[in-house]
């Protein structure tokens, strides 16, 4: 027993000895993560039950805060490579503070419009510059498995926010949720001292936050470097948005749906949800080293099939048991996808541009936020089942896509992933 906790001890261990700090990384994506959803998995309860609006409403809020985030991506990601990645990382963490606040005092839901702006901008600087920080931090053969990292801190906030949100509004406010909105400040406040702390621990490194020696580009011209530099990552970039479109299509109906199909009250809604977060949290970094095994490309092919596949069948089977079981499958699917798609994006980045691809890539994931949860309630309006049937098909139709169109790059002159870590030119070879 001892030699068999300490192998799962080392397995987890090893990711962060090449770069120290990406446990700090991950702490602030964990508390950022779990403030976040403390909001989202209770909003759509409060706006429909406190302020009497209807699913199309709670779907125009989510997109509102799609918009936003979709623009503010790919300039936040420009910047980082400017500015330092960690001061846009707290720039937005000050907005994602303010949010919360505003939603407390908003007495329609026509103000969400307006605050999830503030929301979506605020996001908008936080992901791709952490994103960009680890891959400009670990080599190119360990990045698939320090973005696994990265989801393992995002899945456990999803899941510890979702529950502490639902548990926390039941609680304190029977039901009305709009305590949860003071909690997730302060918790955002504390993220803010986690990037204080991972600022610290850097600054004895001689590159923090210089990402290349050269001079990146501009704004613009930094966008058109990105999309015209490679042409699979033009497809990557649709595909991306097919994959956002599928995932967010869920996103506003989820609870509503625990409620009014499964009959489920919020302390219920935890204890349903919790398997899968759970599976998935315990599974993030097995499943996200695939991609470091078997090839980005590949990884990414079959995760994304597997999880159309998935949600695919949820309709078919009513039992709550066996939603729980397929959530895990769809779970499992998600973690082996995900990693290995940014970090093949990130091999794919010109040099010096790893914050303005991954703003890139976040941009089209962002345009399909944008139409996702509208889609998605009005489909729901129409079948409670119909948003997953709808995800499971877009999923398809990317898996499709990505068998056809995306491949990992070429090892050689131009196609050297490593060329993509202008940090430190020796790391992964």
């Amino acid at each position: 027993m001892r030699a068999t906790l300490g192998r799962v001890y080392h397995f987890y261990a090893d990711v962060f000895h090449e770069w120290p700090s990406l446990f700090l990384v991950n702490l602030t994506v964990l508390l950022a993560e779990v403030a976040y959803f403390m909001v989202f998995a209770t909003l759509p309860l409060y706006l429909t039950g406190q302020l009497g609006a209807s699913a199309k409403a709670v779907g125009l809020v989510f997109s509102a805060f799609a918009i936003m985030e979709t623009l503010g991506k790919t300039p936040a990601g420009v910047l980082s490579d400017h500015w330092g990645r960690l001061r846009v990382v707290l720039i937005g963490l000050c907005l994602c503070t303010l949010a919360p606040l505003l939603m407390s005092i908003a007495t329609k839901w026509e103000h969400f419009v307006f605050i999830r702006v503030l929301d979506g901008l605020g996001l908008a600087a936080v992901w791709p510059s952490m994103i960009a920080l680890i891959n400009t931090r670990v080599p190119n053969t360990s990045r698939a498995t320090a973005l696994s990292t990265f989801n393992f801190a995002y899945i456990a906030g999803i899941g510890i926010g979702s529950f502490a949100g639902l548990e926390l509004g039941e609680r304190l406010g029977g039901g009305d949720n709009r305590q949860v909105f003071f909690v997730s400040a302060a918790v955002f406040v504390v993220t803010i001292l986690s990037v204080g702390a991972l600022s610290l621990a850097e600054r004895g490194r001689r590159r923090a936050e210089r990402i290349s020696a050269d001079k990146p580009p501009l704004l613009w011209d930094g966008i058109k470097e990105v999309v015209r530099s490679r042409r699979v990552l033009l497809h990557m970039l649709w595909i991306f948005t097919l994959l956002q479109l599928a995932i967010t299509m869920l996103a506003p109906v989820l609870t509503l749906y625990a409620r009014d199909v499964l009959g489920l009250g919020q302390h219920e809604m935890v204890k349903f949800m919790f398997v899968p977060v759970a599976a998935m949290v315990v599974l993030a970094v097995p499943l996200g080293r695939i991609a470091d095994r078997i090839g980005r490309d590949r990884a990414a092919q079959f995760g994304i099939a597997g999880g159309g596949l998935a949600l695919l069948c949820l309709p078919l089977f009513p039992g709550i048991l066996a939603k729980q079981i397929i959530g895990v499958i769809w779970g499992c699917s998600y973690l082996i996808a995900a990693p290995a798609w940014l970090a093949l994006a990130s091999d794919l980045a010109p040099a010096g541009m790893q914050g303005a691809t991954m703003g890139a890539m976040n941009t089209a994931q962002g345009v399909g936020f944008c139409a996702g949860p509208v889609v998605g309630a009005l489909l729901y309006d129409i079948w409670p089942d119909g948003p997953f049937v709808a995800a499971a098909s877009v999923l398809m139709i990317a898996a499709l896509a990505t068998f056809g169109l995306v491949r990992a790059p070429a090892a050689g002159p131009g196609g050297d992933s490593t060329a993509a870590m202008p940090v430190d030119p020796r790391a992964g070879r």
